[in-house]
């Protein structure tokens, strides 16, 4: 779902250990040269289309 947001070029989405949790899901973006956007302009545009279970825990940009 995150690939069709234009700023994005990929996404890679795993599981990360938590203490509290035992695991959390962490999802990291590369975002396309040039653009700009936010981890939270991702996560509003997450909670947008997918059930509250499903937006990623962590969320991290890797900008090329």
């Amino acid at each position: 779902m995150l690939l069709a947001h234009p700023a994005v070029a990929a996404v890679s989405t795993t599981g990360t250990p938590d203490d509290y949790l035992g695991e959390v899901v962490t999802t990291v973006v590369r975002v396309k040269s040039g653009n700009r956007v936010s981890e939270e302009d991702l996560r509003a545009y997450c909670r947008q289309r997918l059930s509250p279970l499903k937006v990623p825990d962590v969320l991290r940009l890797d900008r090329a």
